[in-house]
């Protein structure tokens, strides 16, 4: 929800990304807070800082998915690429994109028209 908040308010044609910080932030918090079914509601600062760090994630994900795609061979589908960005992504090690789950592909493709 989170993303989608920020794409909703961040890609907007009428007010985009000029918005003053505190403004920008609240929109997405509220929207975050109306579509999610958190404990408690979560604040300017909560949502700035989750998105910070799912931020460096997506990056890190966006930039396997892009080296894999510009490896595809013949024949590939779409499984045999997020499988292969997958392997790039973890590195050898033990560590899984788990923000496929919330249907970011979608996401990961929007975020990629806007590079």
């Amino acid at each position: 929800m989170l993303i989608s908040g920020w794409i909703k308010y961040g890609t907007c044609s009428v007010v985009g990304r000029n918005q003053i910080g505190e403004a920008y932030w609240s929109k997405i918090a509220e929207y975050c807070n109306e579509h999610c079914s958190f404990d408690s509601s979560r604040d300017v600062i909560a949502c700035q800082n989750r998105f910070n760090y799912m931020r460096k994630i997506l990056n890190k994900w966006i930039d396997a998915y892009e080296g894999v795609k510009g490896l595809q061979g013949s024949g590939w589908s779409e499984a045999d690429v997020l499988a292969k960005a997958q392997e790039l992504y973890a590195c050898g090690k033990n560590v899984q994109f788990t923000l496929m789950e919330n249907g970011t592909l979608s996401v990961i493709n929007h975020i990629m028209v806007f590079k």
